[in-house]
């Protein structure tokens, strides 16, 4: 449990009136509590050879109590690109969680939505993310010197690795139109 706000090693924070334990700290009560977990029915999920993510439903029991329950990951509800990985994450930690009784007390897993994250202390960028950024959109048409200096003068250590992200999974166009979106307006 924290012992301050200014804890950051803790395996649970607040977020509005929940509270959110980290996987690895769900996946130790589950094996101290004894829970024994079943192998998973996996589907990918898919539309017109569209691919989405995958879901998985799963059973676990404790006690003689067996429960079920489903998770997915897809590419609009997942940041990593380990969607099979993530999918196992959620459907354990949301095992556990029923198994336990722990929902009704408003405690949920930092898996099971972005916005459950651990708050982080926003830090600049680095010198090399911003070295980085540069060199790419230095080659794009459209590039705009002053622009991508007002960006980059605020730009985050996090929002840094999300556009560099971007630029890597090979979505350059996407990628640039998300960086200039963070544009405020001021040069």
């Amino acid at each position: 449990m924290p012992k301050s706000p200014a804890d950051k090693n803790a395996d649970i924070w607040c977020v509005g009136k929940n509270f959110i334990l980290k996987h690895d700290a769900l996946t130790r009560i589950a094996k101290v509590e004894g829970i024994i977990f079943h192998q998973p029915q996996i589907t990918e999920i898919k539309s017109d050879n569209k691919y989405y993510g995958f879901m998985m439903i799963g059973e676990a029991e404790l006690d003689g109590i067996k429960i079920w329950t489903t998770a997915d990951s897809t590419k609009e509800n997942t940041m990593a690109k380990y969607y099979i990985n993530m999918c196992e994450k959620r459907l354990r930690d949301r095992l556990t969680l029923k198994l336990l009784d722990l929902y009704e007390y408003g405690l949920y897993s930092d898996v099971e939505a972005e916005d459950f994250k651990k708050p982080v202390e926003d830090k600049p960028m680095t010198k090399y993310q911003a070295t980085q950024i540069v060199n790419i959109l230095k080659h794009q048409v459209g590039y705009d010197k002053d622009v991508v200096k007002a960006i980059m003068r605020d730009l985050t250590h996090a929002e840094a690795i999300d556009v560099l992200d971007h630029f890597h999974s090979g979505r350059i166009e996407e990628a640039i139109e998300t960086f200039y979106k963070l544009y405020k307006g001021e040069k």
